[in-house]
């Protein structure tokens, strides 16, 4: 992919900074249902879902991206960032767990503090390498579907018509009845 550098550091600071201070503002406000048992678990995920697809998406497009496909894949795949966020979000809990065990743990503090550390780490890296696959991806599709979409334009309907009719459209290797796609010389 060719870099566009459609973001730039003020505009990362500017979404890290903006979503952070919404981030604690809903966190203020939904702190009463979290006395509710589900909710305690839900509403947490939630924001920091939606604090992580937010910061780390923008960072993860920011150089490869110009403006428009930015903020147009942002749009399109919201709600698969949003997921990707909410299951890195829980996972980032994982090494909170390892701090349960009570004054037990105490003896064996210094390889807790290595284990979370490292957990904290690892999680961090893999959310960072999943947003970034997924992202690159996204805005190597919609390239392309652009790309495809100026080719038909030029190339007008009456061309993809009479290549459709003669056999030399995408699907021009198949036949109905056939079991494997013969290939185009």
């Amino acid at each position: 992919l060719s870099q566009r550098k459609g973001g730039s550091l003020f505009g990362s600071l500017w979404i890290s900074g903006s979503s952070f201070l919404l981030f604690c503002v809903l966190w203020l406000i939904t702190l009463p249902l979290w006395l509710i048992p589900p909710l305690a678990f839900i509403i947490p995920a939630l924001l920091w879902g939606w604090l992580t697809y937010r910061v780390i998406a923008y960072d993860a497009l920011s150089d490869y991206a110009d403006k428009d496909e930015l903020k147009a894949i942002l749009k399109i795949h919201r709600w698969p960032l949003l997921t990707i966020g909410i299951i890195t979000g829980m996972l980032g809990a994982a090494p909170t767990l390892l701090w349960l065990g009570g004054a037990l743990w105490l003896v064996i503090l210094p390889f807790m503090a290595a284990g979370s550390i490292w957990l904290y780490v690892l999680m961090f890296v893999f959310t960072g390498l999943w947003f970034e696959y997924y992202c690159l991806e996204a805005l190597s599709k919609y390239r392309a579907g652009k790309l495809a979409t100026i080719i038909i334009a030029e190339r007008g309907t009456d061309a993809v018509d009479s290549d459709a009719a003669s056999g030399n459209g995408a699907n021009s290797g198949l036949s109905i009845g056939d079991e494997e796609p013969r290939r185009l010389m």
